[in-house]
């Protein structure tokens, strides 16, 4: 079993693009929500870059939010990250797994559903 594992992750080929966005969703108490965006790819690695994002409180500490691809965190969150990208996503920590996000075009513009994030008091 674990041969054949260490076969299909060497024969799987990096099929990320420069611009395509990658989402979090992690937390015990509570729902925490990152996204990243693909600015290079290098072999089997991605350089990664976490975006802000739009945030609406639906809820009392809680709400929805979407990517804003392009613009960049501020300061070390936003610097880039080198990650070993996989068929499954890019783990981003111990705790963060990051899975990419598929837009739905319309007019040409690619918009991307609503993930839902909540907060501890």
């Amino acid at each position: 079993w674990k041969a054949e594992a260490q076969a299909k992750r060497k024969a799987w080929v990096n099929d990320y693009k420069v611009g395509d966005l990658l989402r979090t969703c992690w937390g015990y108490d509570q729902t925490n929500v990152e996204y990243y965006e693909v600015v290079e790819v290098r072999g089997k690695h991605v350089m990664i870059r976490e975006i802000t994002q739009k945030r609406v409180e639906t809820h009392s500490l809680q709400g929805s939010c979407v990517p804003l691809p392009g613009q960049y965190r501020d300061g070390k969150a936003g610097e880039p990250m080198r990650k070993l990208a996989t068929e499954q996503g890019v783990r981003i920590s111990s705790c963060q797994w990051a899975s990419r996000e598929t837009p739905t075009i319309v007019a040409g513009v690619p918009v991307y559903s609503p993930a839902h994030w909540s907060a501890y008091a």
